[in-house]
């Protein structure tokens, strides 16, 4: 079957939007990976931290934890009110 120039210029076209697509999703792929292990390793010395605090300052930690508590307790009341 005999194609004219605009037929070919469009399968041209459409297999380097394939490839450039290709590409990108590549290079997403590996920037979804990145961020994924960045959240992983933040949240694991946030924990570090947090378990760290907690062990050391327990009573700061109960301090931290009632004033929470009271603070919601506060917000919830209003809100119900």
């Amino acid at each position: 079957m005999y194609k004219t120039p605009a037929k070919r210029k469009l399968k041209q076209t459409t297999r380097a939007l394939t490839h450039d697509v290709q590409k990108m999703k590549k290079t997403i792929a590996k920037q979804v990976a990145k961020s994924i292990n960045n959240a992983k390793e933040k949240s694991a010395l946030l924990h570090d931290n947090v378990a760290n605090i907690s062990y050391n300052k327990p009573y700061t930690t109960i301090g931290f934890a009632v004033l929470t508590g009271a603070v919601i307790g506060f917000i919830v009341s209003k809100i119900n009110d």
